[in-house]
C-alpha cells in the first residue's frame, strides 16, 4: 500500500527550493521505501516554507513543526504564519497513515523518451480499491492505472508516468469524481495523469543537493501543474504548483517551496 496523507483536521501545505550558500554538499541519501515524511521524523523536527499566490500578492513564509499527540497513532503538525499586516495565525493538523489498498501486477518492460533519450521502464498495472474503510455501502469502486517506473531506480522515486484507464475503472457515489473530466483517451483507451518532464534535476536547500526530478500531473479538472519531487527532502518536493478555484470558478496557481527543514532522527527501541 502506498503511503498516503488523509484526514487532515485542515489541509494546508507548502513547498520551495531556494539557492543555498555558495558552498554546497550532497544531501544524506535516503533509502526509504517510500519519500521523506513526518513519519521518519522525530517531535521538534520542522520545515519552513514560502507560499507565492498566483494572483499576485507578495509571498508568505509558513513555520511547521511535529509536536507531541497524546494519540500517538496520529502525526501531530503545529503551524504558524502571517495573518493580516502584523498577525499570527496557529493551528494544529493532525494526521493519520491511512489510504486505499492498492496491487500493482509487472506488465511488461517499455521504453519512454524523456527530453529526446529513451529510458528503460517498467509497466504495472495498479488496481486501487477506493471502498477501503468502506463497509456500510460499498459499490465496487475502483481505479485501474498503467504505472511506468524506470527500471532499476530506488524505491523512494515517483512514477515517470501514470495512465488512467476509464474503461475498466469503475467510480461510484462514495469514490468522488475520476482522474480525468474532460480529455480524450488516446489511441489505446488511456489518459495521461502524471509524466515526467525532466530527470537528473536538483534542488539546493540549506546548503544540501538533493536529487530530484520534475513532473507534471493533472487535477480531476484536467488542469496541469508541475512539481520537482526529491525523496531526500522532508515531504518529498522541493517545491510545486497547487491548483485552486477562485471565487469567479476561475483556475489559480500558486507556488510552494521548501525553504529549509530539519528532521531529527527517531529513537530507535
Amino acid at each position: 500500500m502506498m503511503r498516503r496523507w488523509a484526514a487532515w483536521v485542515l489541509a494546508m501545505s507548502a513547498c520551495a527550493c531556494v539557492r543555498g550558500p555558495e558552498t554546497v554538499r550532497p544531501a544524506p541519501a535516503w533509502t526509504g521505501k517510500e519519500p521523506l515524511s513526518w513519519l521518519d521524523c522525530a517531535e521538534g523536527s520542522t520545515l519552513q516554507e514560502r507560499r507565492t499566490p498566483g494572483d499576485g500578492r507578495e509571498p508568505w513564509l509558513v513555520r511547521l513543526r511535529r509536536v507531541h499527540n497524546p494519540a500517538n497513532h496520529h502525526v501531530r503538525i503545529s503551524v504558524e504564519g502571517p495573518k493580516g499586516p502584523t498577525g499570527t495565525f496557529r493551528l494544529i493538523m493532525d494526521g493519520s497513515l491511512w489510504g486505499p489498498e492498492s496491487v500493482e501486477r509487472f506488465l511488461r518492460r517499455d521504453s519512454l523518451v524523456v527530453e529526446g533519450e529513451p529510458v528503460a521502464v517498467d509497466v504495472f498495472e495498479r488496481i486501487t480499491d477506493l471502498n477501503a474503510g468502506n463497509d456500510v455501502f460499498p459499490d465496487g469502486s475502483r481505479l485501474v492505472e498503467e504505472v511506468w517506473r524506470q527500471a532499476g531506480a530506488p524505491p523512494a522515486w515517483g512514477p515517470l508516468r501514470v495512465r488512467y484507464d476509464p474503461t475498466r475503472s469503475v467510480h461510484g457515489s462514495s469514490s468522488g469524481r475520476p482522474p480525468s473530466s474532460l480529455r480524450v483517451p488516446d489511441a489505446q483507451g488511456f489518459i495521461d495523469t502524471r509524466q515526467v518532464l525532466r530527470l537528473g534535476a536538483e534542488a539546493v536547500i540549506d546548503g544540501q543537493v538533493h536529487p530530484c526530478m520534475e513532473v507534471r500531473s493533472w487535477n480531476v479538472d484536467d488542469v496541469p501543474a508541475d512539481s520537482l519531487e526529491c525523496p531526500s527532502v522532508l515531504g518529498g518536493r522541493a517545491w510545486w504548483e497547487q491548483v485552486h478555484q477562485t471565487r469567479n470558478g476561475q483556475s489559480e496557481k500558486d507556488l510552494l517551496e521548501v525553504v529549509s527543514f530539519d528532521c531529527r532522527p527517531l529513537s530507535r527501541p
